[in-house]
């Protein structure tokens, strides 16, 4: 856990509109030592808190080997529209924040937290949601380790209420 200075962060999506509120939130934070932000391209910004680390997604594991942090923050997630397709979709949405999940078990984070679209839902047919909210649960079946005390958070942006899957609950 974070020592009496405060707690190591690893952020994923500070680009985004999610994730920029996000990065806010954690450079404001007093128990938040430090930020490792990871991003595709420069955030443009400075911040004595903050390091941004450019990465490729696809290998993200790799890149971020021997980091280190407390929690892990998924702001990952783009639209079919912005993807082009439903493939390049479930490589941001899905396998990406997977990867992200592995990196973030690897980095020893005890909280991992995904902010997901609104409205994500398994049983609706909206092509968009469907994928965000199955792969929640994936997510912590792949990438947690039930014997340290790990949770993950989903939460969906903008939204008041928050799913929390604990390691003592984990299916």
């Amino acid at each position: 856990m974070g020592d009496a200075e405060g707690k190591l962060a690893l952020l994923a999506g500070a680009s985004g509109l999610a994730g920029g509120y996000a990065l806010d939130a954690l450079l404001e934070a007093p128990d938040i030592r430090r930020v490792l932000a990871v991003s595709r391209r420069p955030l443009g910004r400075e911040h004595p808190r903050l390091a941004n680390r450019i990465v490729q997604f696809e290998h993200l594991e790799a890149q971020l080997k021997g980091a280190s942090c407390e929690v892990a923050l998924c702001c990952l997630g783009t639209t079919i529209r912005q993807a082009g397709s439903q493939q390049r979709f479930r490589a941001v949405d899905i396998d990406c924040v997977l990867a992200f999940a592995r990196a973030a078990k690897a980095a020893n984070a005890q909280r991992f937290v995904v902010i997901s679209s609104v409205g994500a839902d398994p049983a609706r047919a909206i092509s968009t949601c469907a994928p965000r909210a199955r792969w929640s649960k994936d997510c912590w079946q792949r990438a947690s380790n039930r014997s340290i005390s790990c949770s993950l958070h989903c939460c969906s942006a903008g939204a008041a209420m928050c799913v929390r899957w604990s390691s003592r609950h984990a299916p």
